[in-house]
């Protein structure tokens, strides 16, 4: 079995990932689907206050997705509004 170099690895881009429940959404794709900075994201995420995240990596270099199902069930929950228009 032949490894892959370190900087060869890569994860799987947004367009090669269909849109289901389970798909995982960069901060970024986050931020934009719920009209919100990366910035409430992340600290959000800090006061455990925002959606639910799942965090890949060390701390130096970890990197944080969320599942779209997850996003929308903090909308549901907490009522936020989509677009921040609260």
């Amino acid at each position: 079995m032949q490894k892959i170099p370190k900087k060869t690895r890569r994860l799987p881009s947004a367009a090669a990932v269909s849109f289901d429940s389970d798909k995982l959404l960069s901060r970024r794709e986050a931020a934009e689907i719920l009209g919100r900075s990366q910035k409430f994201l992340r600290q959000a995420a800090c006061n455990r206050a925002g959606p639910r995240c799942i965090k890949f990596g060390s701390k130096q270099q970890s990197r944080v997705f969320y599942r779209r199902s997850d996003l929308e069930a903090w909308v549901l929950k907490a009522g936020h509004a989509i677009g921040g228009d609260a």
